[in-house]
């Protein structure tokens, strides 16, 4: 890793471990638009929310975005990979979920990358399993792509609704930099 960027508010952020099972991943690293805190609080209300009024006109989010791109924490990483194939897991989970789905909130999320062989200035990879579909409340869901949604009824996590887990995938050429965001 050449240089980390963060971009929100610290209060965004965090790191889990053990916790995490609730949704699949042991341990790793937590980015919310809300306060990362809470996320390990039970679910107890359909609207938890905490408004930093972090926006940024440029990250690659806003391409995916059906509105104005609101509370947004994003990780700028410089890296140099040492092998030919970048993989990691992830889970989207969102408060916005069920009751907002198909409306103009819609919690977006993406891993953009740039470098030698990307198709464009920032590419997105994380993506519904099999198509060129951004994940979002408004294309995950109950009635869509329901294979790949979880709803929080047993209120494990302060979130309504998150993703089964999903792997990230991108060939990359080794000893080369790219910029993930």
């Amino acid at each position: 890793i050449d240089t980390i960027i963060f971009e929100g508010n610290p209060q965004q952020v965090g790191f889990f471990q053990s916790g995490g099972a609730a949704v699949g991943i042991n341990s790793g690293i937590l980015i919310t638009c809300g306060n990362a805190e809470s996320a390990a609080s039970a679910n107890t209300s359909g609207s938890t929310s905490t408004v930093y009024n972090t926006t940024n006109t440029t990250s690659p989010l806003n391409g995916i975005a059906t509105g104005n791109v609101n509370d947004i924490a994003q990780y700028t990483i410089v890296f140099t990979p040492t092998s030919s194939t970048l993989s990691f897991n992830y889970v989207f989970g969102s408060e916005e979920y069920p009751e907002w789905v198909g409306s103009s909130f819609n919690d977006v999320f993406g891993f953009f990358i740039s470098g030698p062989n990307s198709t464009g200035p920032f590419t997105n990879i994380a993506l519904v399993p099999g198509t060129t579909t951004p994940v979002s409340i408004n294309n995950v869901h109950a009635g869509s792509n329901a294979t790949y949604y979880n709803s929080n009824t047993a209120g494990l996590h302060e979130y309504d609704g998150y993703t089964t887990v999903m792997t990230a995938t991108a060939n990359v050429t080794p000893c080369q930099q790219y910029t993930i965001i």
